[in-house]
């Protein structure tokens, strides 16, 4: 049991300090580097805080980030979204037409939207005269694609859209439900849930205001013209509000145990041009043009707590960089546990308030007790020398997709190779097709093709880890297979070429791998999954800001300047993609001297340019015209990649599956062993995907005619890819024709659900295993006539547990013998007399060596009026659950043996306090009186009759004899109770008394005492029998010490004390626990009353282990190669501003070095040895910024100076003043009441009142400067000067009514020191209504 507690308080835990290999995806080429952080939990719930690390590369436009460039924080959770068209669930306002995806019809209009149009031009263009209509319809208003909706959290992640019933569909499909709120039409909050039936509540709103503006001198938008239309403030009268993002507030899982979150958040603006290149209209030069600016507005939220109520949080601070992680336990009285800082290096670029964040090191830390911190090195990032080789994040020395080349270029448009008999995207290519036969045009521009070496600067390239491993990244350009050009090209990112590990002590033990991503014939097997594009074609050249223009017809007779003036460039990707993977491959081989090598084959369909494959075909992107068909010029044929671009299908699920793995020997000439993987599809319904369906369009850029482009796309949801079958050939190296073949079939056969249902497994010597599993939707509608049994598994039913298994049952089947199940599974659950709780009451299981051919499955069954809960008479009960608490932990089990289990829990329901064998929870009482808190208690420990406490024996408590200790139990089936405890005294004896008494206490039906007198200083362990004769089935066992009586007080040396009283049927053994929080028990008593005590230190590493009489047993020391050097450190708390005469305390933080002197002065005073506190007082004549300073020293490690800044202020002095007057007012306006003050002579008019300072708190040479009397008339913000003088006269009537009003006065002095006085109100109800 130790050793389970260990690891469940040890999550909270530390670093992985360890060098480690590191896996690379051979599908991507990226390796996984992940560092757990901290951990926090909540009963059956947990938070994991951890980083990770991107290393396909870092793009030029790439900043800080969180935890610095390339780097993750894996905390908390939240749906975000990317907006297609206008936000799903937007609609304008007034005169504004602008509607959502989800605020009209018009998204059915999608699916049947008419999509007859050819791919050619010419006339008639009678085929296109349905779509034309309809997209000029939409009038840009009109939103014609959903959104796609991102989630994440914890192990949950996916995404999902809205079909046109405004219905969530799932991409790919999970076994999830998502649930979303709106208020007046605006998605509020997202829920999701579970087959666990865990829910996670999205509430935390993040709100973003978005436009476009034009800019100055473009006389009209022609380019993204759909975008600039839908967004454009002037022209719609209103900018685009929406929710971007739902963060996520809080997870909740069935047993009720929660993890909330809660943020920070700090406004930002952000600006993206959209930017084309344009050929100038004299000379052949392209000149930048900015046709509009798309803003956004809003604020960013940061996760800075996370809470659990049961535990403690992790707090996280820095700002939008993280700088440190903080771990608190309030069972630890809400102290710090540890700490994570993390420390960056930072380069500034051309771009003023830009810097790039490289994160340098992470240090976990706990009071005086430091890791060795874990060390990061960059490609072409040096530290010593603050040298970075990026340029500015806006440098057009950039490749296709943002990362780094070195090329020196004028511009980031890039050139373009025009192939004008090519067919479809082939026409215009981004790279040369040698040996193409035909014309080709080369459109000069920059130079953006990749350059390997360049694209890895700033990458991480080296980790080391706190025990002085390390592990060493080389990368290499990600390579791709191009058919058409029959080419490999680079792009797209990095792989990983090799990785070095290396464990910091045997350097001959460094392993290193090699990776390499060819096919067998020496090609590269990577594959483009979809390839930027740069162009858009024009009707005509027209320059945007001066109008000037040159038809198609000018200049179609010179094909080079024709597609020189007609195809103008961007700077950005202008392709759509689902997500943001550039290259997959087909195979890739890890291969490590004297290890052999290892061949992995996966399924790459559907990239740029592939065939239809499945339900997955590229979208056709084609154009529409009016009914006079002009010509479209340069576009004059549609097809697949093509402009607009039109997002493809996503097809993710479908790609990267592992096809085939083999093991190779050193050689590579012999396999070793062989698994062959197929894969089937599964479909929330039906036997095809949900595809929702959705246009992308635009208009024809620069023709006066209306004429669009558009793609119709579907997208392909609620569909996954799940394994069918593997098949694991083992060979015989000395003769590869001899092998052995064992192989795995998976089933999804539920009409009910899509999990796995069946799996069937056949070994070499053909005997064949089945498993199969029925969960709860398998028992289809269950009647409400059911039994207890059935009705539990209908509410797992109705709060999605749906992956709770009920009946597991194994069949096997051996060569020429019948099918037999030997062996199953059963659980039935029980509510316990709670409403919404469904619990296990019972595991059965069934074990049949020679297996039976009539097992009865699970069911209903119709018994008289009745259904109940059938399954096979042959089950044996394993285990039956009696009690459980608020949290769903066990309280009391029976075991097949007929051996009863019982737990206490404590501290919050977190840890177990006191585990019973033979009785039951309700049976027995334990305190360690380390539980007596509220918060704390297990519910089953004695009540106290007082909180007198002293040092405990195993705790940090004991209770003086003098406290009455009380319990109600339920009488176990014995003769005989064991009243068990330890006592240290203070000189003699003491004698504990036992009673027992009825439930009412009204009468005492035995009374025993034991005198306790140990026979030395320290706790001595005491017990007596005591006889239940007579005892009723619930009694109350009270404790007390006899001879003692009052005026007792807590203190560490209070004596005498008792410790870990038990009150416990005989023959049950108990086995205690204290803790020492959050990282495990810091003593274990057992049954026989040995007691094993554990100490850690401050990092939660066991540092000691003693035997019951505090020996040591055992000693840890914790040595590292990278040993942090101890150095002086402390820092100053305090306030930052104090007022004069008034001393105020500064403290230093201890230091964790013996022999250190502390010195403080203010500004160049002198110093002052005071010890870790300092409290300075100042004068009057000090106001303004001064400087506390902290000086450590000692005579080995130096000196260390620390300052506060801080501001003295004039401390207020204390006025008075009355009031002569008026008071009340009634609804007629006369005055009712009156003040009085003996201060101020005469009576003034019946509807004014006197004020008058009457006395002030001065001294010295200070005198009254200046009075100023204001006035703040009921329900109004302002004040109004309306005296200066000692004494002012107020009249209570505005506009001939009284009012009411309240007065100020600010009084201050020839030194500037200010005082106030606040008279009473005057107060009238007018208006009466």
């Amino acid at each position: 049991m130790r050793s389970h507690l260990l690891a469940i308080l040890l999550a909270a835990g530390s670093l992985q300090s360890f060098a480690q290999d590191i896996p690379v995806d051979m599908y991507t080429g990226t390796p996984s580097i992940y560092i757990p952080l901290l951990s926090i939990s909540d009963h059956d719930l947990s938070e994991n805080v951890g980083i990770s690390y991107n290393a396909s590369g870092i793009k030029l436009i790439e900043q800080k980030g969180k935890v610095g460039l390339g780097w993750n924080l894996h905390a908390g959770g939240s749906i975000s979204r990317v907006v297609r068209g206008l936000p799903d669930d937007f609609a304008g306002a007034g005169s504004d037409t602008r509607k959502g995806w989800m605020r009209g019809t018009f998204a059915d209009d999608m699916e049947t939207f008419s999509d007859e149009a050819d791919l050619v031009g010419g006339t008639p263009c009678t085929d296109e005269a349905s779509a034309n209509t309809a997209l000029a319809s939409y009038n840009y208003n009109v939103d014609t694609e959903p959104d796609v909706f991102y989630y994440q959290a914890g192990g949950v992640s996916g995404s999902f859209v809205f079909d046109n019933d405004w219905t969530i569909r799932l991409v790919p499909y999970r076994d999830v439900k998502i649930e979303y709120t709106t208020i007046s039409g605006v998605i509020t909050s997202f829920t999701i849930t579970v087959n666990d039936g865990t829910k996670y509540f999205f509430d935390v709103q993040v709100e973003a205001t978005q436009y476009a503006i034009k800019s100055p001198g473009i006389t009209d938008v022609q380019f993204q013209k759909r975008e600039f239309e839908q967004f454009d403030s002037v022209g719609n009268g209103a900018p685009v509000i929406y929710n971007s993002e739902w963060r996520l507030s809080k997870k909740q899982s069935p047993s009720g145990a929660q993890i909330s979150y809660q943020y920070w958040s700090e406004e930002y603006t952000s600006e993206n041009e959209v930017i084309v290149g344009i050929r100038n209209y004299n000379n052949s030069s392209i000149e930048r043009k900015v046709i509009y600016k798309m803003i956004t507005e809003g604020n960013r939220y940061y996760l800075s707590n996370i809470l659990s109520p049961s535990t403690g949080g992790i707090s996280l601070s820095g700002g939008e960089t993280l700088t440190n992680i903080a771990l608190w336990d309030s069972r630890k009285n809400y102290t710090p546990v540890k700490s994570i800082s993390f420390t960056y290096q930072t380069f500034g670029t051309l771009t003023p308030n830009i810097n790039r964040w490289f994160l340098k090191s992470i240090q976990e830390t706990a009071g005086c007790d430091i890791m060795p911190p874990y060390q990061f090195t960059y490609i072409g990032v040096d530290y010593v020398n603050g040298l970075c080789n990026l340029p500015d994040i806006y440098s057009d020395s950039k490749d296709f997709w943002g990362y780094y080349n070195g090329r020196v270029n004028a511009s980031s448009f890039p050139k373009l190779y025009v192939y004008p008999s090519e067919t479809s995207a082939e026409q215009v290519r981004i790279w040369s097709k040698p040996n193409h036969i035909g014309a080709e045009y080369i459109l000069d521009g920059a130079d953006r093709n990749m350059d390997a070496a360049n694209a890895q600067i700033g990458s991480l390239e080296t980790i080391r880890y706190p025990t002085g491993g390390s592990a060493t990244l080389a990368y290499e350009a990600n390579e791709f297979y191009d058919p058409a050009a029959n080419q490999t090209y680079k792009g797209g990112g990095l792989r990983v070429k090799s990785t070095t590990i290396f464990d910091g002590v045997n350097p001959e033990s460094i392993v290193v791998k090699t990776y390499s991503y060819k096919d067998a014939s020496n090609v590269s097997s990577g594959r483009l999954i979809n390839r930027p594009v740069f162009h858009i074609p024009t009707y005509e050249y027209r320059d945007p800001e001066s109008a000037l223009t040159k038809s198609y017809a000018s200049l179609s007779s010179n094909p080079a300047n024709m597609y020189e003036h007609l195809l103008v460039r961007s700077a950005d990707d202008l392709s759509q993609s689902y997500y943001d993977q550039a290259v997959g491959y087909q195979r890739g081989v890890i291969s490590m001297e004297g290890a052999g090598s290892v061949e992995y084959q996966f399924a790459l369909p559907a990239t740029y340019g592939a065939s239809p494959s499945g339900e997955w075909s590229a979208t056709v992107n084609k154009f529409v015209r009016p009914s006079s068909c002009p010509e479209m010029g340069v576009a004059s044929s549609g097809g697949t990649w093509r402009y607009p671009y039109t997002i493809n299908p996503n097809f993710s699920h479908g790609r990267g599956q592992l096809i085939k793995k083999i093991e190779w020997n050193e050689a590579g000439t012999k396999k070793v062993n062989e698994i062959i993987n197929s894969y089937q599809y599964i479909f929330k319904s039906g036997s095809a995907s949900d595809k929702v369906y959705g246009i992308t369009y635009d208009h024809y850029p620069n023709s006066p005619y209306q004429t669009y482009f558009y793609g119709k796309y579907s997208l392909l949801t609620d569909v996954e890819v799940v394994v069918l079958s593997d098949t694991i050939i083992t060979y015989d190296l000395n003769d590869q024709n001899k092998f052995s073949i064992t192989s795995s079939d998976y089933f999804f056969e539920s009409t009910y659900h899509k999990l796995l249902t069946r799996s069937r497994s056949t070994a070499a010597d053909g005997t064949i295993i089945t498993r199969k599993i029925k969960y709860p939707l398998d028992f289809g509608s269950i009647p409400g006539n059911s039994d207890n049994y059935l009705k539990r598994i209908k509410d797992l039913q109705d709060n999605f547990r749906n992956g709770t298994p009920i009946e597991q049952v194994t069949l096997q089947q051996k060569p020429g013998e019948p099918e037999k199940v030997v062996g199953a599974a059963l659980v039935k659950f029980s509510d316990f007399g709670v409403a919404g709780k469904v619990l296990p009451e019972q595991s059965l299981s069934l074990k049949i060596d020679q297996g039976v051919t009539n097992f009865s499955y699970s069911g209903q069954t119709l018994e008289g009026p009745t259904y109940v809960l059938s399954f096979d008479s042959r089950y044996r009960v394993d285990n039956t659950f009696l009690a459980f608490d608020n949290y769903n932990l066990p309280m009391t089990s029976v075991s097949r043996n007929r051996v009863l289990t019982s737990t206490h829990w404590g501290f919050g329901k977190t840890v177990p306090i006191v585990q019973a064998v033979n009785t039951r929870a309700s049976e027995f009482v334990f305190s360690n009186f380390e539980t007596d808190a509220t918060e704390n208690a297990t519910g089953n420990e004695f009540q106290l009759s007082g909180n007198i406490y002293g040092r405990g024996r195993t705790g940090d408590r004991a209770i003086h004899p003098s406290v009455v200790l009380t319990k109600t139990l339920q009488k176990a089936e014995v003769s005989n109770y064991v009243l068990s405890f330890w006592l240290k005294k203070q000189s003699s004896s003491v004698t504990v008394q036992v009673q027992l008494k009825n439930a009412s206490t009204s009468a005492v039906i035995s009374t025993n005492s034991i005198v306790a007198d140990p026979a030395g200083a320290e706790f001595q362990h005491f017990q007596k029998k005591i006889s239940m004769s007579g005892v009723p089935s619930t009694f109350i066992v009270e404790v007390k010490g006899l001879g003692f009586g009052g005026g007792y007080t807590s203190a560490p040396e209070l004596l005498p004390v008792i410790d870990d009283v038990s009150f416990y049927p005989e023959g049950a053994d108990l086995t205690t626990y204290t803790y020492s929080f959050p990282f495990g028990p810091n003593s274990v008593t057992s049954a026989t009353q040995i007691t094993t005590f554990i100490t850690y230190d401050s990092l939660g590493r066991q540092k000691y282990l003693w035997d019951q009489d505090k020996n040591l047993i055992q000693k840890n020391t914790y040595k590292y190669t990278l040993n942090p050097a101890n150095q002086l450190t402390s820092s100053i708390s305090g306030p930052s501003s104090v007022y004069d005469l008034i001393p105020e305390s500064f403290t230093a933080t201890e230091s964790c070095i013996d022999g250190v002197t502390y010195e403080w002065r203010v500004d160049t005073g002198t110093w002052q040895e005071v010890g870790l506190k300092f409290t300075p007082t100042f004068s009057s004549s000090q106001t303004g910024q001064h400087d506390v300073h902290l000086r450590l020293s000692h005579p080995v490690f130096g000196t260390v100076t620390y300052t506060k800044s801080i501001e003295v202020l004039l401390s207020p002095f204390s006025v008075t003043a009355c009031e002569k007057g008026a008071k009340t007012f009634n609804c007629s306006g006369t005055v009712v009441e009156t003040y009085s003050c003996a201060s101020i002579p005469g009576s003034g008019s019946s509807s004014e009142t006197i004020y008058k300072i009457t006395g002030y708190s001065v001294s010295g040479t200070e005198t009254i400067s200046s009075y100023l009397w204001e006035k703040q008339i009921d329900n109004q913000f302002d004040w109004t000067t309306v005296g200066t003088t000692e004494s002012v006269t107020v009249s209570a009537l505005i506009e001939g009514q009284p009012k009411s009003y309240r007065m100020r006065c600010t009084v201050t002095t020839n030194t500037g020191r200010i005082g106030y006085a606040y008279p009473q109100e005057v107060y009238s109800p007018i208006p009466c209504n």
